[in-house]
């Protein structure tokens, strides 16, 4: 009776597991070489995430967006989206497109404080 069961249930369970495709990450942000944006490469090298980093907005636009399982930029560029920008990435987070990681980087565009970046 165990075999029989196990035979259902192996043929239900590969069918209801969803295969995933790769994990896409857009890195939003005008300074490649920050501290956050090194970080997360190598997060995404260690686990197989391709990562697109772009300082271009081209890539806010519905079909451009549903391509990627999240969006990562800091919160200071949130205001270079336009009217196009900002409501094709609202869409895409209410549609469930994926996420995003907003990055705290504000203190860093102090410009007065070039000390900052250092630490």
């Amino acid at each position: 009776m165990k075999k029989l069961w196990l035979l259902f249930l192996l043929p239900l369970l590969a069918a209801c597991s969803a295969k995933r495709s790769a994990t896409r990450i857009l890195c939003y942000t005008k300074d490649p070489g920050s501290a956050w944006v090194k970080n997360l490469d190598d997060v995404g090298k260690k686990e197989g995430w391709q990562i697109t980093l772009t300082d271009n907005r081209i890539y806010f636009q519905e079909d451009s967006l549903k391509e990627f399982s999240a969006v990562c930029m800091p919160v200071s560029l949130a205001d270079s989206l336009d009217y196009r920008n900002a409501p094709a990435l609202k869409r895409y987070l209410e549609a469930g497109g994926g996420g995003i990681v907003a990055v705290k980087d504000t203190t860093v565009s102090v410009r007065d404080w070039p000390w900052l970046k250092n630490c």
